[in-house]
C-alpha cells in the first residue's frame, strides 16, 4: 500500500514538472526507482529479474520509437522504465494505451481549434494512464 501512494504520489510531482518545465528529473527517477526496487526486495525477491527485463524491453520499444518519431521526450522513456518495474507488464500497457488514446483526444480537440502545438508534456498523460488503469483492477486507486 505505502508503495503504491508513494508511486502515485511521485507521478503527480513528474507530471506538475513536465507541465511546468517540460523536464523530468533523472535524480526523482533515481529515487523512485531505488525505493521501488528497495520495496520489492522486502516483498516479492525472486521477481525483480523478469521485472527488469520486462522494463528494459518496453523501455526499448519506446526509446526506438522516439528515435524515429522524436515525439517522446527521453524523461518519458525513463518514467516508463521506472514506472514498468513497478507495476505488471500487463498494468504497464494498458496505463500507455490508455495515455495515448487520451493524448491523441486532446491533440485532436487542440488542433480543432487551431492551437499552435509544438510540445504536449506526456508524463501527465502516463500517470492518468496508470490511475485508471489502478482503478480498474483493483476498484481503488
Amino acid at each position: 500500500m505505502i508503495l503504491r501512494i508513494c508511486f502515485y504520489s511521485s507521478l503527480i510531482l513528474l507530471s506538475s514538472l513536465d507541465i511546468l518545465k517540460q523536464k523530468v528529473p533523472n535524480s526523482y527517477l533515481y529515487f523512485l526507482f531505488i525505493f521501488i526496487f528497495t520495496n520489492l526486495i522486502s516483498l516479492d525477491y525472486f521477481s525483480l529479474p523478469g521485472r527488469l527485463i520486462i522494463s528494459l524491453a518496453i523501455a526499448s520499444i519506446l526509446f526506438v520509437i522516439r528515435y524515429l518519431t522524436k515525439g517522446l521526450g527521453m524523461g518519458d522513456v525513463k518514467l516508463v522504465f521506472v514506472t514498468a518495474f513497478a507495476t505488471s507488464f500487463f498494468e504497464t500497457i494498458v496505463s500507455l494505451l490508455i495515455a495515448c488514446l487520451i493524448a491523441s483526444i486532446c491533440f485532436i480537440i487542440l488542433k480543432v481549434r487551431n492551437h499552435e502545438i509544438k510540445k504536449i508534456p506526456f508524463v501527465p498523460f502516463i500517470s492518468t494512464g496508470y490511475f485508471v488503469t489502478g482503478f480498474l483492477l483493483r476498484g481503488t486507486v
